[in-house]
């Protein structure tokens, strides 16, 4: 028996892998006020006194993210 959470993940995944593949610089920003995460190759969390959370952070790649709220 499929639960909701495997149908939500097959749904955006199936979303996913159906977007079409824009070339750099030309992602469509849809009136969003958009801001670039970067800095790549920036050190992960070094963690706490048993390791925790060891190499969180850490990117090898730049993101965009909205500064428009969805709700």
């Amino acid at each position: 028996m499929i639960n909701r959470c495997n149908l939500l993940v097959c749904a955006w995944a199936a979303a996913f892998l159906a977007c079409p593949a824009y070339p750099l610089g030309t992602i469509p920003d849809y009136d969003f006020d958009w801001l670039v995460i970067g800095d790549p190759g920036n050190p992960g969390f070094k963690g706490g006194p048993a390791g925790q959370l060891a190499g969180r952070g850490s990117l090898d790649y730049e993101y965009r993210m909205t500064r428009t709220e969805v709700t």
